[in-house]
């Protein structure tokens, strides 16, 4: 279970002080992790406290010298680093969650390449805005 501590970021996350604070607490539930849990947090974090410039989280970890977008649990746990990109119209954030250092040039890339998952994920938000959950990918 992961709580917010005073809008100040998310309480065993670090690196998402960028987020816009809370107006109240807020608790977040884990269910279930089989992976891409920043991820999951910092879209539930935003959903709750009604962030209007929406940050799109990306999970990756490279495995083999190979980028793989949103890992399973196992994929991470083998991984040679971890990392979450969160992207919005006007920026980037990126978020190191393991193992070695990532080139820049690549997180460049990897930024570049995301216009289709996030047009995709700004049709999605709505619904998920609207009723709370959603089933399935929002990207």
């Amino acid at each position: 279970m992961c709580k917010l501590a005073d809008g100040q970021g998310i309480e065993g996350f670090s690196g998402l002080n960028f987020l816009e604070p809370a107006p109240c607490k807020v608790k977040v539930s884990v269910l279930a992790d089989d992976g891409n849990l920043l991820e999951a947090v910092c879209i539930c974090y935003q959903i709750l406290v009604g962030t209007e410039d929406f940050l799109f989280p990306f999970t990756y970890c490279e495995v083999f010298k190979h980028y793989l977008r949103d890992p399973s649990k196992e994929e991470e746990n083998l991984a040679d680093a971890g990392f979450t990109v969160l992207v919005n119209s006007q920026n980037f954030n990126l978020i190191k969650t393991s193992g070695s250092s990532v080139a820049l040039s690549d997180v460049e890339k990897i930024v570049l390449s995301l216009d289709k998952s996030i047009n995709k994920a700004r049709r999605n938000l709505e619904r998920l805005r609207v009723n709370k959950s959603f089933i399935g990918k929002l990207y």
